[in-house]
């Protein structure tokens, strides 16, 4: 697994951004709690969720101080039209989402989601900056939709600002570099 400094040198390539931008947002993170802190010798390592939190806060551009709230409103938005008071089993959020998707991209489980990381490869997420919404565009108009208040069915703004991101990004995370993204669990667990 990578630390969070090389995940923050990574995210700066990947998203073309100064390396102390993404150390910012980083240690806002680290300072909130949604990303792991190193202790003397015990270096921090990354999973999903960090990579996903990071990327986030890049993508969104909030002030410093007000990093971890706007990565905690992106992350935990439900489905258009699910409610608090919904089971707990139609209660997906963006975040568990982009972590699944990471994850498939970068440990395929067989064949099967093999096909399915080539497809999420080539897929879009579009981050909608003023109006708090993340679209999954997979092509061929297969869509998935989180997004807060609202008609569900399609944005009401004026202006959309948004930041299109594609799944290459995260599968570029430590390429060339010999980091390992991966938590590749062991067969005693």
């Amino acid at each position: 697994m990578a630390t969070v400094a090389e995940l923050v040198e990574d995210i700066a390539e990947i998203l073309s951004e100064k390396p102390e931008t993404v150390n910012a947002y980083a240690r806002a993170l680290i300072d909130s709690g949604d990303l792991p802190k190193s202790r003397g010798r015990s270096i921090a390592q990354v999973d999903y969720r960090h990579i996903v939190k990071l990327f986030m806060a890049v993508i969104l551009s909030p002030k410093i101080k007000e990093t971890a709230e706007s990565v905690e409103e992106y992350y935990n938005m439900r489905r258009p039209g699910v409610g608090p008071d919904f089971p707990s089993r139609l209660q997906d959020r963006a975040g568990g989402q982009l972590c699944d998707f990471v994850q498939v991209i970068h440990a395929p489980d067989g064949k099967k989601e093999e096909a399915l990381r080539r497809k999420l490869v080539d897929s879009k997420i579009v981050f909608t900056i003023n109006w708090p919404e993340i679209e999954f565009d997979f092509g061929h108009g297969k869509l998935m939709r989180f997004k807060e208040g609202g008609n569900s069915s399609f944005w009401e703004g004026y202006h959309r600002r948004c930041v299109i991101l594609s799944g290459r990004a995260f599968l570029m995370l430590g390429a060339g570099k010999g980091r390992d993204y991966v938590v590749w669990e062991s067969a005693e667990e």
